[in-house]
Order: C-alpha cells, then sequence, then structure tokens
C-alpha cells in the first residue's frame, strides 16, 4: 500500500505533539484536541479545493481559542489563574466540538458525493446571469460608497473619543442623525451585494475590481479599531478563490503556491496585528523581538478561550430566561416580528434584556468596564455549553459541518443559494469568536432583505421583459 505525503506529515505531527505533550505535562484533554486539530487540518488541506471553508474554519478555531492555551501549556507565557477544572472543561469542549465536526464532515461528504451521480447539473439562462451580475455590481458599488464614507465617520468617532466609546455612545449618535443612520444602512447592503455578484461566477478580472474596492474599504475600517472586517474579508476571498480554483482550474484563480505565499506573509500579518492592539488600547509602543510580537499575536487573539471559561465559571451569574444560542431571534427582522424590544451598545438593558450571551457575560465578568465599552466576547462553544450542555455543543457541531460541505460543493446550484451561501461564510468563521447563531441573524437584517429584493426583483423583472420582447420579435418576424 502507498503512504502519501500527508499521511506521513501527520505521523511526524502527532508523534512531535505527544512527546512534547508529555514532557511538557499538558492536559489531556487539550492534547487530544490539538491532536484532533492537526488530523483534520491535514485531512482538509490534502483536498483543498474541495475542503476549503473546513480548512478556513479550523484555522480559525485555533486562533480565536486554542492558540492562548498552546502557548500557556507549552511554553509556560503569562499563564493564567483558572482552576484546573475550568481549563479542563474547555478543553473537553474544543475536543467535543473538533471530534464532531471532523466525524460529520466525512459522513455528510459521503452522502454528498453518493447524490452527486444522482443529480444532473443544472444550467441557467446566461442571459438572466448577465443581467443578475450587473445589477448585484451597480448595486454593490453604489453601497460600497456609502460604506466608505461610514467608516470614514466612524474612524473619526473613534479618534476623538476612543475605541471602546464606539460600544457606548456611537449607536446613540447614529440614531440621532437620520444622515449618517441612512449611509450606515445603505452600507450594511454593501457585502450582500457583493455575494450576489460573486454567486453569479465573474471572471477573474471582473472579480478583481470588487475585490480592490472591497479592500480599500477593509484597510479604511481598520481607523476603527476593528480589524474582524479586514482579516474575515481576507479569509472570505482566499475561500473564494479556492472554490473557483476548483471549478475553473484553468482561469488559475488558486494554485498551491499561493498557500506557501500565505504562509510567508502570515508572520508579518501577525506582528501587525499585535502593534495594531497597543495602538487601538492608546497604550504606549514597546519594541520587544519579532518573535514576541509573533506570539502575542496568538495569545491576544485566544480571549475566545477565556469566554469558554468564564462562561463556565459564572454560569449561576448569567441572567437566566434566554436560549443564546437563538440570538437570531431577538434581532432583525424577526425580533421586530414578534414585538422583541431590540438593544443595542454595551448598556445594562442590553446585557440583562437584550438575550445577548456576549453582553450577559461582558456584564458579569467586568462590570463597570463592560458600560466603558470593553467586552471579553463570546464562542459558539460558550453559548452551546451554556444552553444544553455537550449535547448542545454536539449538535451545534453537527449543524456548521453540515454547512461547511454544503458550502464547499455549492457549485451548479441557482445564484439565490449560492448567495446565501457566500453571505453567511465569514459568520461561520467568526463562529469561535462570536456568536452560533450568528449566521442565521446576518440573513434577517432588513438591509439584507432589501438588497435581495432590489437586485433579484429587478434582474427578474429585466430578464421576463427582455424575454416577452424576443418571443413578440419572433411572432412579428413571423407573421411578415
Amino acid at each position: 500500500m502507498k503512504v502519501g505525503k500527508p499521511f506521513i506529515i501527520g505521523l511526524v505531527l502527532n508523534a512531535a505533539v505527544l512527546i512534547a505533550s508529555l514532557y511538557a505535562a499538558v492536559n489531556i484533554n487539550y492534547m487530544f484536541a490539538l491532536l484532533v486539530w492537526i488530523d483534520l487540518l491535514i485531512y482538509s488541506y490534502s483536498r483543498l479545493e474541495k475542503r476549503s471553508m473546513l480548512f478556513a474554519f479550523l484555522l480559525t478555531f485555533f486562533v480565536f481559542l486554542m492558540g492562548r492555551d498552546f502557548l500557556e501549556l507549552f511554553f509556560k507565557y503569562k499563564v493564567e489563574n483558572f482552576s484546573e477544572e475550568i481549563n479542563s472543561h474547555a478543553y473537553s469542549c474544543y475536543l467535543v466540538s473538533l471530534v464532531s465536526i471532523g466525524l460529520s464532515y466525512m459522513v455528510f461528504e459521503r452522502l454528498k458525493k453518493r447524490g452527486a451521480g444522482a443529480v444532473r447539473p443544472k444550467t441557467y439562462d446566461e442571459s438572466y446571469l448577465i443581467i443578475l451580475r450587473k445589477l448585484s455590481f451597480a448595486v454593490f458599488i453604489v453601497s460600497a460608497a456609502f460604506a466608505i464614507i461610514s467608516e470614514m465617520n466612524v474612524v473619526k468617532f473613534v479618534g476623538t473619543f476612543g475605541y471602546h466609546s464606539y460600544y457606548t455612545d456611537y449607536s446613540e449618535l447614529l440614531s440621532g442623525n437620520s444622515l449618517l443612520y441612512a449611509f450606515s444602512k445603505i452600507g450594511l447592503m454593501m457585502p450582500i451585494a457583493l455575494s450576489i455578484y460573486m454567486a453569479t461566477m465573474p471572471g477573474k478580472k471582473e472579480f478583481k475590481i470588487v475585490m480592490i474596492l472591497y479592500v480599500i474599504y477593509a484597510v479604511i475600517s481598520l481607523g476603527t479599531g476593528q480589524r474582524s472586517g479586514f482579516m474575515l474579508g481576507a479569509l472570505w476571498f482566499i475561500v473564494y478563490m479556492i472554490f473557483r480554483g476548483g471549478t475553473n482550474p484553468e482561469d488559475g484563480w488558486f494554485k498551491r503556491k499561493y498557500m506557501f505565499y500565505l504562509v510567508c506573509i502570515f508572520p508579518l500579518v501577525a506582528i501587525f496585528n499585535s502593534f495594531y492592539s497597543i495602538w487601538r488600547e492608546g497604550s504606549a509602543f514597546e519594541i520587544n523581538s519579532v518573535w514576541g510580537q509573533f506570539v502575542d499575536f496568538f495569545y491576544s487573539q485566544g480571549t475566545s478561550s477565556n469566554a469558554v471559561k468564564r462562561a463556565y465559571e459564572y454560569v449561576d451569574q448569567i441572567p437566566k430566561g434566554f436560549t443564546y444560542s437563538f440570538e437570531f431571534l431577538r434581532s432583525g427582522i424577526l425580533g421586530r416580528i414578534l414585538g422583541i424590544p431590540i438593544y443595542h451598545g454595551n448598556t445594562i438593558e442590553h446585557a440583562l434584556y437584550g438575550g445577548s450571551f456576549t453582553h450577559a457575560l461582558g456584564y458579569v465578568v467586568l462590570g463597570t468596564s463592560y458600560l466603558a465599552g470593553y467586552g471579553p466576547g463570546s464562542s459558539y462553544i460558550a453559548e452551546l455549553f451554556y444552553d444544553f450542555s455537550y449535547m448542545g455543543v454536539i449538535i451545534g457541531s453537527v449543524i456548521y459541518s453540515w454547512l461547511f460541505v454544503n458550502i464547499s460543493n455549492i457549485a451548479g446550484k441557482p445564484p439565490f443559494i449560492f448567495s446565501i451561501c457566500l453571505s453567511v461564510l465569514t459568520q461561520l468563521l467568526w463562529a469561535p469568536r462570536s456568536s452560533f447563531s450568528g449566521f442565521i441573524t446576518v440573513l434577517f437584517y432588513p438591509t439584507t432583505w432589501i438588497a435581495y429584493l432590489v437586485i433579484f426583483g429587478f434582474a427578474q423583472c429585466l430578464h421576463s421583459g427582455r424575454a416577452t420582447g424576443n418571443r413578440k420579435l419572433n411572432h412579428d418576424g413571423r407573421g411578415v
């Protein structure tokens, strides 16, 4: 039997982790979680064009959840004062989630392969796709202009009042200024319009135009003190380009050597993020070693592991009466339909009555610091465990796995379904640091519905009108 390169790499890495774990007396649950993570990463990379979504999620999982613990356990770097019970709980949650994702992914992928032979690939009217592409491009350009103006206003606000004031005061400022409010809402249509445009499978040159414009917006957004938009946007494009590389290999969308380039660039990105965090907090710059800044990136980004631990530690103090995993029911259009008050910002009301685990945990853990704009963040694992214990972590992870498989095999689906998958992609990648149902929440924003109604509605009207006109011309021609 021929032994492949992934198997050899996996064997070496697993042996290295086992030896290092025994030497450093690492918690056994974390050790097994790390082994599963490594094996899943190799598994997803072995067929990257079909498993890019899983691969990207595993990267964010490590950075946001496992990286901080990795440094503490293996290098004794800034060890925090959590009890062994709390730490072991967090590591068990990581292990349960990763195993659930890995096993269910393999099952769903196999089922997908079996069903692929029985379903004939669908083709769609090229004229309709062209209309949809032009309309979504136009809406993207317009909404991007409003989004950039809106972000520049946030940059000005943060520069004047500070980064944390954005979470306490900016929503009030926005609600009191109808013009800024309108600009921000129109700007929220940008990623939806872009998702629809990408779902029409544009050419590589066409795609570069929208990508450059989005990068300009993302760079400006860094001035607000928030880097999530920039980092998730980059992952979004990478996943899409890997997908297009699999469906259109002749166009050279993504080559394996590009992954090497990304690995080389990553340390620079990590070091930039470390300095960026210092600037955002208004702290004094201290030039440490390059290695020190690189290590600090993983430590500072891994705060979501503390959210899992704090949620377990303060379980009796977190406001009761909510199923936090279903936060989407208390926001957007659904919240308004159900008559549920919708809260914004870091306020006592949001923490106690908003049904948001991020805000509830933030107020319990930080108190007055939360009201000043600070927060510990959240994680889909923390929410699912709080609501449904380990069974919730298992079921939620299986749901994510099902979504990963379907997103990675979206080729040939209708543009509407394709665009929805692209719209929720960043929220799924953000889940290790955010809410479980964030991917549903974004679909029920009023701006999301407006964008879909405008673009698909006009596209259908224009296409139907053109088809009617063509039929009339054909009829008249036969009557001559």
